[in-house]
C-alpha cells in the first residue's frame, strides 16, 4: 500500500512536467512540418523553372493546414480548397494542426523560378505557439530572408 502511495505522488509530480514536453514536442514537430514545406516549395520552384505557392488553409488560416502548390502563367496558385477538390498540380497538403497555433500576416509565400520570394514584403514570419499557450511551452518562429531562405529560431514563452 505504501508503495501504491509512493507511486501515486511520484506520478502526480511528473505529470505536469510530461504534458509540457508534450506541447514543446507539438509545437516543435508543427513548426518542422511548416518549414519543410516552404523549403520544397522552394526547392520545387527552383527544380521546375515555374512558380510554386505555399497558400493557408480555409479562411486564409495557417493553423488550418496549408497547401504547396503550383503556379499558373498568371502567377495565381490555386487555393488550399481547391487542391483538397482537386489534387492536380498541387504538391503536398497539410491538415489543420491540433494543438499549435500558427500567426503570420502573410496570405500565402509563392517562389519564383530562382527560388526567391515573389513579394517578400514586410512580414515574412510564422510564429508558432501552443494553443493552451503554456507558461512553459516555447515559441517557435519562422523568419524567411530576402532570398527566400527560411530559418527557424526559438523566442521566448509562447503567453510571454
Amino acid at each position: 500500500m505504501i508503495t501504491l502511495v509512493v507511486l501515486a505522488i511520484v506520478i502526480s509530480l511528473a505529470a505536469p512536467a510530461f504534458q509540457e514536453f508534450v506541447s514543446n514536442q507539438r509545437v516543435k514537430t508543427d513548426t518542422q512540418d511548416l518549414f519543410s514545406a516552404l523549403l520544397y516549395a522552394r526547392s520545387e520552384a527552383i527544380k521546375r523553372n515555374a512558380s510554386v505557392a505555399v497558400v493557408p488553409g480555409p479562411a486564409d488560416s495557417w493553423t488550418a493546414g496549408w497547401a504547396v502548390t503550383l503556379g499558373t502563367a498568371g502567377g495565381t496558385a490555386k487555393t488550399y480548397a481547391q487542391c483538397v477538390a482537386d489534387s492536380s498540380n498541387c504538391f503536398r497538403i497539410q491538415q489543420a494542426l491540433s494543438g499549435s497555433v500558427v500567426a503570420s500576416a502573410l496570405t500565402g509565400v509563392t517562389f519564383d523560378r530562382t527560388g526567391r520570394m515573389v513579394d517578400p514584403g514586410v512580414a515574412r514570419t510564422f510564429t508558432l505557439c501552443d494553443s493552451k499557450s503554456s507558461a512553459a511551452v516555447r515559441k517557435r518562429v519562422i523568419t524567411l530572408d530576402l532570398s527566400g531562405r527560411p530559418t527557424i529560431s526559438q523566442e521566448g514563452k509562447c503567453n510571454a
